[in-house]
């Protein structure tokens, strides 16, 4: 029988063919847009501080929380980074790490949370964390993925929130936002696309400093021992990926 022959007979199975009420029974049957009242342990997920960002038909979960900038963290508090600041502004020293031309909360401090330590497509980014320190405040949000299908949401949340001039981060420009790249090339017909700015990477600036110290540079080594910053209740950074699959 020709090809022709078989989509003839083929013809009547096809959905368009099929009576009113089973077609509308199929469309009843697919996966409705998830709207804020069917998120899945949407309470819990409101006691932990959390509220839906809603993205076509994906969502994620963000947290917001604030801090006084007299909130000390380890040695020092918030407060000290416009001095810090000011200063750099005042100073001719040229570095790589100069703050120079910048105000405090044109600085976006950035860190993530990934299923693996790999690069690459397999590797996804589950929480987007980042923190800016204004006048009088300063504010952490993090954009939580509470589903592979819903990326579009976590990276469209995060973009709206990326109007700054610097990414501030701790070993990013090796990984985070490589990472990030990664995942918005997939994603880049469906949201806005990276913007470009500047990116100082403190874990250069911690190897300049304090490499013949220290065997490792991790951030809880630096943090620990010369911010003297201790973790409590801390989940170590290889379980992440575990809890969150969990």
């Amino acid at each position: 029988m020709s090809l022709k022959g078989k989509l003839n007979r083929m013809k009547k199975h096809l959905s368009h063919n099929q009576p009113n009420e089973k077609r509308q029974k199929a469309v009843e049957g697919q996966p409705q847009p998830v709207t804020t009242e069917n998120i899945p342990f949407l309470k819990e997920w409101e006691k932990l501080g959390t509220a839906p960002y809603h993205f076509e038909d994906s969502f994620c979960l963000i947290r917001e929380v604030t801090y006084s900038l007299d909130d000390k963290h380890g040695l020092y508090s918030f407060a000290e980074l416009p001095k810090i600041i000011e200063a750099w502004n005042k100073s001719s020293i040229q570095h790589s790490l100069s703050a120079k031309g910048y105000k405090p909360h044109e600085l976006f401090f950035f860190d993530t949370e990934t299923t693996g330590l790999s690069g690459g497509t397999g590797n996804m980014i589950f929480l987007l964390g980042h923190a800016r320190v204004f006048a009088d405040k300063v504010v952490v949000k993090q954009h939580l993925l509470t589903n592979p299908g819903n990326e579009a949401a976590l990276y469209k949340s995060f973009l709206d929130e990326v109007n700054v001039e610097s990414l501030v981060t701790y070993n990013g420009k090796s990984f985070d936002w490589p990472q990030v790249k990664t995942r918005h090339t997939l994603l880049r017909d469906q949201i806005p696309a990276l913007p470009e700015f500047g990116h100082f990477d403190l874990l250069h600036g911690s190897r300049r400093l304090w490499k013949h110290k220290y065997e490792r540079m991790a951030l809880s080594v630096v943090e620990k021992e010369e911010l003297h910053v201790h973790r409590e209740g801390d989940t170590p950074g290889f379980l992440a990926p575990m809890i969150y699959f969990h």
